[in-house]
């Protein structure tokens, strides 16, 4: 038998592939064959339609561009930032081929069909995040999907709420498709809010990446020793954190290493394949991050590791670290920095919270695929 799994998988992400890999994982150990669903991005507004600019203005701007290379040093780590982003989408175009079969947009050869996990429920980012408005991909939410058995798994709406999809006038639509749902499942309470105010029920679930013990993989050991790991989008630590978490390894006479994200500040930038990303992890001194699935894959190796919350995370990690009773690793600010990093972080609450929350996921997973 085959299941369609609809998740973010093609989000060029780290996190984004791990988690895809490990439901895939799961699925297989049930006896299915599994067939990655796609969704579609179509531009609102088509960039090829936008008034091209005058051969002066156009000079002005590569001027003033050249102007900003040689003098700006905050430009010119931009550029840096950008060819290891380059590096990095490039190579995952190979590597997500190891996810196996591609069924592409619209796909129906599954006899069932998950959409998660990750933030597949977040319909307003594709309004909110780019100067072109894409179209909301409705197919994460089982648009096209209503003759098949569908559930989610530890889907998150990131910062969609109930509120603002009734200020865009989608709350109908959002209700009509959730309707189609067997079951629905949920990573964080704002997610389950939100479903609660459409007047759905809904399971909390930990990530796959939490879930799956990724016991096929060989984790091998890092040629670096004796490092911290910074796991943070390009260029989103401010220069005055760099400078701290500077200070901190020079201290601790520890290196600081990134992986297939660069930051100006560190030792050593790395691209490595995204399960190696987990040995990176498993072998490092210390951890600092800023992204969810970074407080994940600490937790997940008992790191001593602190968590940068910004505005556009803090549902997520907030409610993460207060599950796992892990709340104590959030940086809050400047001044808390070496008090997080230094205070041995407690793992005896998240090893019985794991447990449960294993038996739970896959209990869940089970009964729509058993």
């Amino acid at each position: 038998m085959n299941i369609g799994l609809l998740s973010m998988q093609k989000v060029k992400n780290n996190g984004s592939f791990l988690q895809a890999y490990a439901l895939k994982r799961i699925c297989e150990s049930c006896g299915y064959d599994v067939v990655w669903v796609d969704f579609k991005r179509n531009l609102i507004e088509n960039a090829s339609e936008k008034k091209a600019p005058s051969k002066i203005s156009l000079y002005g701007e590569k001027a003033i561009m050249g102007v900003k290379y040689v003098f700006s040093k905050s430009y010119r780590k931009k550029i840096k930032a950008g060819k290891m982003a380059m590096l990095f989408w490039n190579k995952y175009d190979e590597w997500y081929k190891e996810l196996g079969r591609d069924g592409g947009e619209k796909t129906k050869d599954f006899d069932k069909l998950i959409i998660g996990s990750d933030e597949v429920f977040n319909a307003l980012q594709y309004t909110d995040d780019f100067e072109s408005k894409m179209e909301i991909p409705w197919e994460l939410y089982g648009e096209g999907y209503e003759d098949k058995r569908v559930i989610s798994y530890a889907a998150s709406a990131g910062q969609t709420s109930y509120e603002r999809l009734v200020n865009y006038n989608l709350d109908g639509k959002v209700k009509g498709l959730l309707n189609n749902f067997e079951k629905l499942s949920v990573r964080d309470k704002n997610t389950q809010d939100m479903l609660r105010k459409f007047g759905f029920d809904s399971q909390i679930n930990i990530d796959p990446v939490l879930l799956y013990d990724f016991h096929d993989v060989e984790l091998k050991r890092p040629e670096e020793q004796d490092y911290i790991l910074v796991y943070a989008y390009d260029m989103r630590i401010s220069p005055e954190e760099g400078k701290q978490i500077r200070e901190f390894a020079k201290k601790h006479n520890k290196k600081i290493l990134c992986v297939n994200f660069y930051q100006d500040f560190a030792d050593v930038c790395k691209l490595v394949h995204p399960l190696q990303v987990l040995a990176y992890f498993k072998y490092a001194d210390y951890v600092v991050t800023d992204t969810f699935h970074g407080a994940i894959m600490s937790m997940k190796y008992h790191k001593q590791f602190g968590v940068y919350v910004r505005k556009s995370n803090y549902n997520k990690l907030s409610f993460l670290l207060d599950m796992f009773g892990l709340k104590d690793r959030i940086i809050e600010d400047q001044t808390r920095f070496n008090d997080v990093m230094t205070h041995k972080a407690d793992y005896s609450e998240y090893i019985q919270v794991l447990k449960l929350q294993q038996e739970k996921g896959y209990k869940y997973l089970k009964e729509f695929l058993l």
